[in-house]
């Protein structure tokens, strides 16, 4: 949210007030990586190879629309990168927030049955 805010408060002409909260956007993603790919590929022990093709292929073709989308918007540079990063993030909130509903539903399904 700091790159948006950055971007659209400000005339960005120095790289470091863009470049900061990117390097902790990179951190956070390589700290978290394994545990997301390990907690969706946990369903599928059976097929994993499968599952992992097709986390990867999810994870390319997402990136490939918000590479496009940014690139045809490219003449409000910073703007549009910023949005597409924080509409990335509502996609991960959405997510979680999916996946705790899910993960609440086994749950009590497991608490009637015992």
């Amino acid at each position: 949210m700091s790159i948006f805010v950055v971007s659209w408060q400000t005339d960005v002409t120095n790289i470091w007030p863009v470049l900061i909260p990117f390097c902790f956007l990179a951190v956070a993603n390589g700290a978290i990586y394994p545990i997301v790919v390990n907690k969706a590929l946990e369903e599928f022990k059976t097929c994993s190879a499968t599952a992992a093709g097709l986390l990867n292929f999810l994870q390319t073709m997402i990136c490939f629309v918000a590479s496009g989308v940014v690139s045809a918007m490219a003449i409000h540079g910073l703007l549009t990168v910023s949005a597409v990063m924080m509409g990335a993030a509502a996609a991960v909130v959405l997510g979680l927030a999916l996946s705790w509903s899910g993960n609440r539903v086994v749950i009590e399904d497991n608490a009637q049955a015992a």
